[in-house]
């Protein structure tokens, strides 16, 4: 007003004099407003002053208007607004205060059906002075019983092992059928001993009971501090709270030394308890809570003596379970261990991308939709539908040790449109292993029996100790289903290559190898495999043909080629081979070309060997090559996996021989024989006197003369 005055006085013209008047009424109303808008504020501050038990954003939207006002920021209307934005004045009001009283607590501000913010009580003027709004409330009628209730406010970042007290006003009105103190309510700060909050005076000759309580408490390792009030078989109907604050009374302890040594006692303990998945080791997700225990114990805080002996205690406690046999039971094997994430079971460990497609861990029993499942070990199996991948964001997490083969085998089936899945491995690297690429079953029976298992067995060699991650991917969308079960991971002592079946693996060296395979003594066999062979007797490569005599030629090696066909032989009978180190390759037969249009195959899969009419096939038994026709069923040939057959073109010159390093065999219907007296003819028919090696007519019958 002093402002504007000497300027009013100085005004001589109308016009001045009016906007002179009008600048002055404008700060006049402004100062009336922030003198009515003080006391709202002074109120604010009163509330933040009386309690702490509030969430930091909803103390920062409060602040604001405190902020506001000390900055002189409000127009006219904004500080006349303020009175009725922060407290209002109408009966349940949605003030500001209700947001912040009520923050931290398990409330919501505008549910009136629960307890709530009261702004509007009128208790302070009939007989109460000293409990008055804002406060918070829990009521019924007045001739009814609070029903049971427990009301908690949590707030966090606390130190863990610092105690602390908190202290609330209480008011407690009993029914009106009630003639006798309140019963039934308490005060709780965190862990620490509840306080009866009962026995406050009676405010004058009423029905209230007022007074002012504390309780103490520790906080814990989650760093919360949490406020609880109980309401158990009370006979009160009328129960409000206000100036609940918390205070620190004393510092988290520090740990003894030997406090921190039991702790490094235990984390050692326990990570020898983390090895891998071999026998009287303990698999990760068999042992799902004491990992956590592990987990918590080595991010202890080892300042506090609460966090140290907590952690200390749960990880001693903590129970390991070995595997009884060399093998990670992945979530058992079988997924009858699982945990329940978004409504779906999954088993321990994996993480479920679209759960929105259902998938999950399926059950089913005989009688039921999914009797097919009878065929797992319980049941139970992973079921995979639409776009899917099972495991965790960066794949099931599997410690395992350098050097070591392992043999990760399961049960699968599906329907739908041939549905595809991969499986996903990856080293300590995160670089790619190529495992399986993928798989498809062969049902489509439009239902979710899974009838048709298949068994899945791959190999994998670990090159450096670490985390190895796994999972599977479900890589086409619409309506195709996989369902996955019984997985199983071991260490194995050699990748096996039994004899008709050809192992998934990943290309890599392996400790050892085993070839299972009868070999009878001195017999040649046709053979290939993924690697090399060096510890056999005798070994030979296809060196040409003469088309002339007939003759196939062979030359020893002393060792075979990767991927490449070949002849062995060994001395004495054996059912195993058995390599060390050995560097086993992508399965990719290759072809062992030699002189003279002669061709020698190989393949990895049982395969239907047929002649044409530019060329003739062969086929290796009992030291004897048999041709194979087309036309002949009693000369059709059907060879297994790593096995080799014998191409010559053209047609019209056929194989009548082999030899090893010049020293020739026979063919079918041949014999081998030394020449001995009787006639001899040549296949021309004509009589020969002195027989040179070759082929002959010896007393009727085919022979090869030596």
């Amino acid at each position: 007003i002093n402002t504007y005055k000497p300027a009013y006085n100085a005004y001589t013209e109308e016009e001045e004099c009016t906007a002179a008047v009008t600048a002055l009424q404008t700060s006049v109303q402004k100062a009336q407003a922030y003198v009515a808008a003080k006391a709202v504020i002074d109120r604010m501050n009163t509330l933040i002053e009386n309690t702490n038990v509030y969430t930091t954003d909803a103390y920062n939207t409060f602040n604001a208007y405190i902020t506001k006002f000390n900055n002189a920021e409000y127009t006219t209307e904004e500080a006349n607004a303020l009175n009725g934005v922060i407290f209002g004045t109408g009966w349940h009001s949605t003030a500001a205060v209700d947001d912040f009283l009520i923050s931290a607590w398990d409330a919501n501000p505008r549910d009136w059906g629960t307890y709530h913010v009261n702004t509007w009580s009128t208790v302070g003027d009939s007989g109460n002075p000293n409990f008055v709004t804002p406060c918070i409330e829990y009521w019924v009628n007045d001739e009814n019983t609070l029903g049971d209730k427990v009301m908690t406010a949590s707030l966090s970042d606390f130190v863990p092992g610092a105690e602390y007290k908190i202290t609330a006003t209480v008011c407690l009105g009993v029914n009106t059928g009630e003639s006798t103190t309140p019963t039934g309510v308490t005060l709780q700060l965190n862990d620490g001993v509840a306080k009866s909050v009962c026995t406050g005076n009676r405010v004058n000759e009423t029905r209230f009971y007022e007074g002012t309580f504390e309780a103490t408490g520790m906080i814990g390792l989650d760093g919360k501090l949490n406020v609880k009030f109980t309401v158990a078989s009370t006979n009160a109907s009328w129960m409000t709270f206000r100036n609940v604050k918390y205070e620190k009374i004393a510092d988290a302890a520090a740990p003894s030394a030997e406090e921190l040594a039991a702790l490094d006692e235990a984390v050692n303990v326990a990570e020898a308890h983390t090895l891998g998945f071999e026998t009287d080791e303990f698999a990760p997700y068999n042992n799902v809570k004491a990992q956590e225990a592990l987990a918590a114990a080595k991010s202890a805080n080892r300042s506090s003596q609460l966090d140290v002996t907590l952690a200390t205690a749960a990880l001693t406690n903590a129970t390991w379970t070995a595997n009884t046999a060399e093998v990670n039971a992945i979530c058992g094997g079988d997924f009858t261990q699982y945990e329940t994430v978004g409504g779906q079971d999954l088993p321990y460990g994996w993480n479920l991308y679209n759960t929105g497609n259902n998938s999950r861990i399926m059950g089913g029993t005989e009688g039921t939709s999914n009797t097919g499942l009878s065929a797992t070990t319980s049941g139970k199996a992973l079921l995979m539908k639409f776009n899917a991948t099972y495991g965790e964001s960066v794949g099931y997490t599997m410690p395992l040790k350098a050097g070591k083969i392992y043999k990760i085998t399961f049960k699968y089936g599906g329907w739908g449109n041939t549905p595809n899945t991969i499986v996903s491995l990856t080293d300590p690297s995160n670089a790619a292993i190529t495992l399986a690429p993928n798989f498809k079953p062969a049902t489509n029976d439009a239902n979710s029996n899974a009838a048709d298992w298949y068994d899945y067995t791959g190999y994998f060699v670990a090159t450096t100790s670490g985390d190895y991650k796994l999972h599977f991917n479900k890589v086409e969308s619409g309506q195709q289903q996989i369902v996955i079960a019984d997985i199983d991971l071991r260490t194995a002592e050699a990748i096996e290559f039994a004899d008709g079946s050809v192992p998934t693996y990943a290309p890599g060296t392996y400790p050892s190898v085993k070839i299972t395979r009868s070999m009878e003594a001195g017999r040649w066999y046709t053979a290939i495999y993924p690697f090399a062979i060096e510890d056999i007797d005798k070994m030979a490569e296809l060196k040409g043909y003469n088309s002339e005599t007939g003759a196939l030629s062979f030359k020893s090696i002393t060792a075979s080629v990767a991927n490449k066909p070949f002849l062995m032989r060994s001395e004495t009978a054996k059912t195993a081979i058995e390599l060390t180190n050995v560097d086993v390759t992508a399965a990719v037969a290759t072809d062992a070309s030699a002189e003279g249009n002669a061709v020698m195959k190989g393949v990895y899969a049982t395969t239907n060997i047929n002649s044409t009419d530019e060329s003739t096939f062969y086929v290796m038994s009992n030291n004897t090559i048999y041709p194979v026709s087309k036309d002949d069923e009693s000369k059709a040939a059907i060879i297994n996996p790593y096995r080799g057959y014998i191409q010559v073109t053209p047609a019209t010159s056929p194989v009548r021989g082999y030899t090893v390093d010049g020293e020739e065999t026979a063919i079918e219907g041949m014999e081998i024989v030394q020449m001995e007296n009787g006639s001899v003819y040549n296949l021309n028919g004509q009589r020969v006197e002195n027989a040179q090696k070759g082929l002959y007519i010896v007393n009727g019958k085919k022979v090869l003369v030596k």
